[in-house]
Formats: C-alpha cells, structure tokens, sequence
C-alpha cells in the first residue's frame, strides 16, 4: 500500500490509497474513512499501476501517477492525472515521455511538484514544478526545475510543498550500488538546497505537519540487511530527530518488519 499525503490544515476526511491486485495484474488507487470503512476503488486499468495519489488542499481533487496508455498512445511512459474526488474527470496533466510521477499539491491548489525525468534520464532528471491544470497538457518546456542530480545520484523523487509553499522536501536517492537515501529540502526558486538526514539512515517519503513546523519520514527505504525499517519525525531544518516505532534490523532471508510511507492527519 503506498499513501496519500495530507499537508494541509484543515478537518480529518478521507484517505487515499493505492491496492495491488495480482488477478489483474495491476494497483489502483481507493480511498476509505479513517476507521476503514467505506473503501471505494476510484481508477480501473488492468495490467497498468495508478498510485502515488495526492489531495487538493481543498479536498475536492486527487492528484496521482499512472503508466497506462496515454492520450497521445503512449504505452511506456508515466504521466501525472487529475481526478475529482470520486473518480470522475481523470485528466491528465504532463505530456511528453519517459516518467513523470509522485505528484503534491502547492498549498493554492495552483501547481503540482513532481519528480521527472521528461524521457531523458539523467540530463533532465530531477523536481520539477508543473501546474496543475492546463487544458493541452504541461510539456517540458512549461515545466520549472528546482533540481538538477549531481555525479553518484540516481534520482530525486518523492517532492512535498511545505504548508507555506515556500519550501519543498524530497528525498534523494544515491547509486543503487550504494544504497542510500536522505531527505533533503529546496526553496521553489531552486535555492539553499539542504540535506537533513544522514545518508545511513536511508531516509526517505518526507510529509510536512499542517503547521510546518515538522517533517514525518521513514528509514530503511532500501531494505538491506541490518537496516531498520521505522517512522521519524523531525524539526523542518533538521534537528530533534526523534524515532516513532521501533522494528527489528532487517535480516536476510527473513520476512519483512518495517514501517514506512508516514502521513500526517490534516488536525
């Protein structure tokens, strides 16, 4: 299951989340009460992966990924689309190829950072700033980069809007040979970039506190032996890193304990 994240202040709603269904072949996004009642499923593709969703501030939209065929034909590419909250009006929003994916919502409702590599990877991999509603759709070319991955970086991915909409949290992935993650954070104009966490403690899927005074985050993104899988919260800038859950370090051959993707409630 992987979430939706939910930046904004405002009342408790819905949540958002996508299941994998092995019949079909394919991972769908639902949404349920926050007692896991009332699951709804809102996509239907077959053998395609709709996830990564997103609520508008305001409640009213979703904001997800998808690989299926889109509306110029593509088959391998990955696009952003935009759903009401029910399902209906699925629109897609980037255009082009390559990937484009794990949408979140500026604070306006007005943009959408993601992370893409618009079909050019690495040259053109990175966080990029889209709007969230164009009627021909957001090509490249309309498309504004905060971050550019240095030598020994594989992708930057997972972008967050801080509550203020003046900063964004990521999570930069280094070499698959090494294995190693850490949430970092960007102002929208691509300035003072800062790292957060160490790179040992594999940190990844940054979410702000409504009032943006925290960032909620995992480690173990890699899940190699001797990591720990477990949930932190820490200042914005930072400091007072203070883990939530406490799993067993990870063990080869044997099942996976970890906790990961943390969302803040909206209270």
């Amino acid at each position: 299951v992987t979430p939706s994240s939910a930046t904004f202040p405002g009342p408790d709603g819905l949540i958002s989340f996508a299941r994998f269904s092995p019949k079909v072949n394919s991972a769908e996004i639902f949404i349920a009460r926050p007692d896991g009642s009332e699951v709804q499923q809102l996509t239907s593709n077959p053998r395609r992966f709709s996830i990564n969703s997103d609520w508008s501030p305001d409640g009213q939209l979703i904001a997800f990924d998808s690989n299926r065929v889109d509306v110029d034909g593509h088959k391998r590419a990955s696009h952003i689309y935009v759903m009401n909250a029910d399902g209906s009006g699925v629109t897609q929003v980037t255009r082009g190829t390559g990937f484009n994916g794990v949408p979140g919502w500026s604070p306006d409702g007005g943009s959408l950072a993601i992370d893409a590599d618009w079909g050019d990877y690495p040259a053109l991999q990175g966080i990029w700033i889209v709007s969230a509603s164009d009627p021909d759709g957001v090509t490249q070319a309309e498309a504004q980069r905060l971050t550019t991955i240095p030598k020994g970086v594989d992708f930057d991915g997972e972008p967050q809007f801080s509550p203020d909409g003046s900063m964004i949290a990521f999570t930069r992935f280094k070499s698959f040979e090494s294995k190693k993650s850490a949430i970092h954070v960007v102002a929208i104009d691509g300035s003072g970039l800062q790292r957060l966490t160490p790179w040992k403690l594999n940190a990844s899927h940054p979410d702000w506190s409504p009032d943006g005074q925290m960032i909620a985050f995992d480690s173990g993104d890699v899940q190699l032996p001797g990591n720990k899988g477990d949930i932190y919260v820490m200042g914005a800038d930072g400091s007072a890193r203070t883990r939530l859950t406490d799993n067993p370090r990870l063990r080869e051959g044997k099942p996976l304990k970890l906790d990961q993707n943390p969302v803040w409630s909206p209270s």
